[in-house]
């Protein structure tokens, strides 16, 4: 080729290369506009759907103010309402003339939306005047009922109205933002085709010797989708692909495996009508038109689950993802199906667990909670409830449970959070249980309590504790009684002789220790075994109570009366100072026994033999000294009963 050629083919291609650079900058221009005017118009429909969310949020905002009695809630509410009421006003004016502050170009909005505003503004115009009503009293006086209520009845009476009107201005102006860009489109469009014009003459005349060079690009290209091929078939979902008529075109080895379909099987035929179960198929039709013309649709672009039919009849629940390409000015989808019949089981289970969790917290008679970090409570059980004397959750849920069932001690003085093992429970993570501790309900009673705590760990983190506890009120009665039985006398109500053993045992102690003396004095009851024999064991019965009542009257508090057999007493007496304070006791007890009992309407007679040891006189323990009460005591009964007698 001679030189002019060469410089002939140069200066064509730099013409070609400057007119597509010129068409390429004025394409730019135009997306810049287009995208400018996008943005404007996004801008003005955002605001415009604003304008609905603060006329629903000054609506909310009205209610909530009408509804709360608490001042410092009324004053939040004002202001939220003031400032909603500004933005309202500042939109409205900006989405008409225009605001820089707003991002609002000056506008010059077609006749329709002028209208518009014209026929939204007087519900826009009686919501601001009955909300600045409200607000400017509000600021001067306290707030007024009844003119809040009017307010409520102006914001019902014309919401609806300015809502539907803003929401025909926000299509009018998505309408006309269509419409300029469809314009700005074409033209573009029309740049691109001129573009294409020159590229193909260019192609022609000036690249044909790099043809080869596209031979090699195509073997490339084949190359790469021989590795697409490879990533398909070996891929762990079912792949598919269809034409525009939906006929499927290609059909990997897993959606074989998934479906029980052969490729060969399924290749050409329909794939709605062979894998879409018939409650599927009404709206396959209805997007179909719109999907061949815009290669778009609600399911395009996005994971959906629902249901296929494998060759065998039976259905199995998938994840469906579908997109589209352009192949011959012809819109192709490719199906993405994943089996989700394994995950949908798992969610039920789990499901079925969570509700198992619920039943099971509802019908333990365990008090049960769960609280967080902060102390505060997250769960509770109808048992909780129950026991604490609430009614309802909303009085838990959120509080602190601490300061609502654990914030003093028994005798009603403060229990700090920091000794409380609920507390212990959450910042240190230890499992604790306490076998007595106290809880306060809601009505300022206590109660005893058995309580656990267990750390709650979720990703080996420290999120809470869950409280257990249960009311051991009766266990505490129950455990009084025994006590009461284990250590008292069931009939008369005195110690029994284990409880006296142990307080001989202890004034010895003090009686070696302050070196003073102490007697044990053995009664025993004379002619009681024919009261028994003659008017039964529930007249002997009550007879005892009288006697064990009247042993008690010369005893002072410091002193012990004890019953350890059917017609037996003893009696402690410390600090005496020899056997001769315990004679003079002892004969007080002797006459009193001796005068008459009157039960119900019998008059009986009964008389006692006293037995006195003194310490340390007739002994160094309680076994000695008892053993020598009870001789002297026998001494008594042989001498001819009715008498004291001191151990000699």
């Amino acid at each position: 080729m001679d030189q002019k050629k060469i410089h002939n083919l140069k200066l064509i291609y730099g013409i070609a290369l400057t007119f597509i650079g010129l068409t390429i900058f004025l394409s730019a221009l135009l997306m810049g506009s287009a995208i400018k005017n996008h943005e404007d118009v996004a801008r003005v429909i955002n605001l415009s759907g604003r304008q609905r969310m603060l006329s629903q949020r000054i609506t909310k905002g009205v209610l909530a103010l009408a509804y709360t009695k608490d001042p410092k809630e009324q004053k939040h509410q004002l202001e939220v309402l003031s400032k909603s009421l500004y933005d309202l006003k500042a939109v409205h004016l900006g989405l008409q003339h225009g605001d820089p502050k707003l991002g609002l170009p000056s506008r010059d909005n077609t006749l329709q939306v002028k209208e518009l505003f014209v026929a939204v503004e007087p519900y826009h115009a009686k919501i601001v005047q009955a909300l600045a009503t409200l607000l400017e009293k509000s600021k001067r006086e306290t707030l007024d009922h009844g003119l809040l209520q009017r307010t409520v009845d102006v914001m019902f009476a014309n919401e609806p109205a300015f809502l539907s009107i803003m929401e025909k201005i926000t299509f009018r102006f998505d309408e006309d933002a269509k419409r300029r860009i469809k314009l700005l489109s074409h033209l573009q469009n029309s740049i691109l085709a001129v573009d294409l014009l020159i590229l193909f003459l260019v192609f022609l005349f000036i690249f044909r010797p790099t043809l080869k060079n596209l031979e090699i690009s195509v073997g490339l290209l084949r190359d790469s989708e021989e590795r697409l091929r490879a990533i398909t078939d070996t891929a762990g979902d079912a792949i598919m692909i269809m034409d525009p008529q939906g006929a499927i075109s290609y059909w990997n080895p897993a959606a074989e495996q998934m479906l029980g379909y052969r490729s060969e099987e399924v290749m050409g035929k329909n794939l709605h009508e062979l894998l879409v179960p018939q409650r599927y198929h009404a709206e396959y039709q209805a997007a179909l038109p719109n999907f061949f013309h815009t290669g778009s649709g609600d399911a395009v672009g996005k994971i959906r689950s629902l249901f296929a039919i494998r060759k065998d009849g039976q259905e199995i629940a998938v994840s469906h993802s579908l997109s589209a390409f352009l192949l011959n000015g012809e819109w192709h989808s490719v199906g993405i199906l994943r089996d989700i019949t394994e995950s949908l089981q798992q969610q039920e289970s789990l499901k079925n667990s969570e509700e198992n969790v619920r039943l099971l917290l509802n019908s333990a008679a365990e008090a049960i909670c769960g609280i967080d970090l902060d102390g505060n409570s997250t769960f509770a059980n109808p048992s909780f409830l129950k026991m604490l004397g609430y009614t309802d959750l909303v009085q838990v849920i959120g509080k602190n449970v601490h300061q609502l069932t654990h914030h003093s001690y028994p005798d009603g003085t403060p229990f700090p959070v920091e000794n409380c093992c609920l507390h212990r429970a959450i910042h240190d993570g230890l499992q604790i249980h306490l076998d007595s501790e106290t809880l306060w309900r809601s009505d300022g009673s206590c109660f005893p309590v058995e309580i656990w705590a267990h750390p709650q760990i979720t990703n080996n983190r420290l999120v809470g504790a869950v409280i257990t506890f249960v009311d051991i009120t009766e266990r505490r009665k129950m455990e009084a009684t025994l006590q009461q039985m284990a250590h008292y006398d069931i009939l008369t109500g005195l110690p029994n002789r284990a409880l006296f053993s142990d307080r001989v045992q202890q004034a010895l102690v003090e009686a070696k220790r302050d070196r003073k003396c102490l007697a044990i004095m053995f009664i025993d009851l004379d002619k009681f075994k024919p009261v028994n024999d003659n008017y039964g064991h529930a007249v002997g019965d009550l007879l005892l109570k009288e006697v064990a009542n009247r042993i008690k009257l010369p005893i002072r508090e410091s002193d012990t009366v004890a019953r350890i057999g059917g017609d037996e007493f003893v009696v402690l007496l410390k600090n005496i100072k020899d056997g001769q304070d315990a004679l003079v006791v002892a004969e007080k007890i002797r006459t009193s026994l001796n005068m008459p009992f009157i039960l119900n309407t019998l008059s009986l007679g009964i008389s006692s033999s006293i037995g006195i040891s003194v310490f340390p006189e007739h002994g160094p323990d309680e076994v000695t000294l008892c053993k020598n009460a009870d001789t002297a005591m026998y001494q008594a009964k042989v001498s001819g009963r009715d008498a004291v007698r001191l151990f000699a």
